[in-house]
C-alpha cells in the first residue's frame, strides 16, 4: 500500500523501461534482460493507460520521447483503436540490437485478453481486479 501521487506510477514505468531497452543504472540490483523482452503495461480503462502508463513510458502525445523510454530508444508505437491517442504496444530498441515489445492492457479488456501470452514481465499499475490474478499468477 501507498499513498496517492508519490512515485509509484513512475518508478513502474522506469523499471519497465529498463527491462524493453536493456539499459540499466550501474546501482540496479534487480532482475536484468541481456536480450530483448516481450511485457505488458496495464491500467483500469483505455483513457487511464494512456495518461498514465504510457504517458510514462513514452511522453504526452505531441511530446514523444518524454518518457522513461529514451526517444532514441522508442522503435515503432502501434495505435489502438476506439479511444484517441491510445497505444496498443511499442516496440522498443534493446541494447543487445533485438527489439522488445511493450504492449498496454486494460483490466476492463477481461479475463480474456490476459490469457495465453508468454510473458518476461508484467506492470499492473494501480489495483488489478482479483478476477484476472489467476490467469498470470498461479497458472503456468
Amino acid at each position: 500500500m501507498a499513498g496517492n501521487q508519490i512515485g509509484k506510477t513512475l518508478a513502474g514505468g522506469m523499471e519497465a523501461a529498463m527491462h524493453a531497452t536493456g539499459r540499466y543504472p550501474d546501482w540496479w540490483k534487480g532482475r536484468r534482460f541481456d536480450r530483448p523482452t516481450v511485457g505488458w503495461a496495464c491500467g483500469v480503462s483505455g483513457e487511464v493507460v494512456r495518461d498514465t502508463v504510457q504517458r510514462v513510458l513514452v511522453g504526452r502525445s505531441g511530446s514523444i520521447g518524454t518518457g522513461a523510454i529514451p526517444k532514441d530508444a522508442i522503435g515503432e508505437l502501434v495505435t489502438a483503436r476506439g479511444i484517441a491517442d491510445l497505444l496498443d504496444s511499442i516496440k522498443v530498441r534493446h541494447v543487445s540490437g533485438g527489439t522488445s515489445i511493450i504492449g498496454l492492457k486494460t483490466y476492463l479488456s477481461g479475463r480474456e485478453k490476459f490469457q495465453g501470452e508468454t510473458l518476461d514481465w508484467i506492470w499492473l499499475d494501480e489495483e488489478c481486479p482479483m478476477r484476472l490474478w489467476p490467469i498470470n499468477a498461479i497458472r503456468a
